[in-house]
């Protein structure tokens, strides 16, 4: 490759030669020709070299990942596969034990699964709800067995008396508590469980046939790739009016929800969930005390979400599997449901400052809509409070006699926001915040 003079000699020497006479060097390519020659080979062996770091990297994560699973498998088939019908005390020695950080060591298996239900006074879709998770398919979900506790929060119609005398419901544990809300209900029945994960559900939802097979997926992926059982999955949550064929309504943009930890469709482990208990903060002697959630929630609205604060702070993972559907059922509005919502938020408003409270920052201010943007926001849209729902009451009664439900519910929306920001102002100069 040799430029000039060295090219000319080789010439020179070569004109003797026989079958070479006559035979000229090319001419030698200038500088700039070459460098680009080199730069293309150097540039070809760069992406060889590049290429084969990343089929070795390739293989040492496969290698790596097929180690992991089969670690995982191993370690969760160790616990007992009885059914939840068998003693519990005999599966104490058969602990599922991981190197977590948040240590998943208790007696209960991450193959079994709890699904916990707080009802009251809801026994016509509570039948749907019951039905649709006495038929659920576990084939390839590494499930082995479930259970539906379902909590009673002393409903005054037939709920128990349903469940007790009707042989139809297999898998149903009903356990029945004082009435104090749906927190306590739900520590209630987190404490009547046996299953390693815990699934919560409203008792107004109807899931599909895949409901705890689609959460399994997401939720043992999860775990065997973080190497912990931190993360918890939050299914889809569709909203409908149709009681006969909830299963029927189609998804909409109005059914997307930014909350981190809400119940209407969550699992999560069993020993993730108790690691966020607040007890000793509380008043122990109530029933429904000794659980994961606050009692002191014992109105309507942000219990969960503030379980899902403290969930934030042990570090746990939202993985959202849509897969998990669940259609939650609400009765068309009716005028005389017109009080009871008022009332509903009026105490959803009380709450949030309790909620913001034990978590004063940011996220909770917007969540609860502590802010003077969401207070002239709502009071510009019900003309500085003049749309109230008492002064309202007979346009709300035209449309639903028109039969339109529907529209009445969009125009109830701004007010019920608007008795929400006032509650929740109200709570914060009565507790000083």
């Amino acid at each position: 490759r040799g430029g000039g003079k060295g090219n000319e000699r080789g010439t020179k020497g070569m004109k003797g030669v026989k079958g070479l006479g006559g035979l000229t060097s090319p001419p030698s390519p200038p500088p700039t020709t070459r460098r680009r020659q080199w730069r293309r080979r150097e540039g070809r062996a760069s992406s060889e070299r590049i290429n084969s770091i990343a089929c070795a990297r390739h293989e040492r994560r496969s290698e790596a990942l097929e180690s992991e699973v089969s670690w995982v498998a191993s370690s969760v088939s160790s616990a007992s596969s009885s059914s939840f019908d068998a003693n519990q005390d005999a599966n104490e020695s058969e602990q599922v034990r991981f190197p977590f950080t948040l240590s998943c060591s208790s007696s209960r298996s991450l193959k079994k699964w709890s699904v916990v239900i707080p009802t009251y006074n809801r026994l016509g879709i509570l039948k749907k709800c019951l039905a649709a998770l006495e038929t659920q398919e576990l084939e390839g979900s590494g499930i082995e067995a479930y259970e539906v506790v379902v909590v009673d929060d002393e409903s005054e119609d037939d709920t128990v008396k349903h469940i007790e005398e009707e042989d139809v419901y297999s898998k149903v544990k009903l356990v029945k508590a004082e009435h104090g809300g749906a927190a306590a209900a739900r520590n209630v029945g987190v404490r009547a469980s046996r299953g390693g994960v815990i699934v919560f559900i409203d008792s107004d939802m109807v899931v599909t046939q895949t409901f705890l097979k689609s959460h399994a997926r997401k939720l043992y992926d999860s775990f065997k790739r973080h190497g912990d059982c931190l993360s918890f999955t939050y299914g889809a949550v569709i909203n409908t009016n149709n009681f006969d064929s909830p299963e029927s309504e189609p998804h909409k943009v109005s059914d997307y929800s930014a909350a981190f930890f809400a119940t209407g469709n969550v699992a999560i482990a069993y020993d993730t969930l108790m690691g966020t208990n607040t007890k000793a903060e509380r008043d122990v002697d109530r029933d429904g005390d000794d659980g994961p959630f606050d009692v002191n929630f014992s109105t309507y609205g942000w219990e969960d979400l503030e379980l899902g604060e403290r969930l934030r702070g042990i570090g746990s993972r939202l993985v959202h599997a849509p897969e998990a559907v669940g259609y939650h059922w609400h009765p068309p509005f009716k005028m005389e449901d017109l009080g009871a919502l008022v009332e509903r938020e009026m105490q959803r408003g009380a709450n949030g400052i309790k909620f913001f409270m034990k978590h004063p920052n940011l996220r909770v201010r917007l969540m609860i809509q502590y802010t003077p943007i969401h207070f002239v926001l709502w009071w510009l849209l019900t003309l500085g409070g003049l749309l109230s729902a008492k002064r309202m009451s007979r346009v709300f009664g035209l449309l639903c006699k028109k039969g339109f439900h529907r529209a009445a519910t969009l125009l109830l929306v701004p007010i019920l926001n608007w008795e929400c920001v006032k509650a929740t102002f109200k709570a914060a100069r009565e507790s000083g915040v």
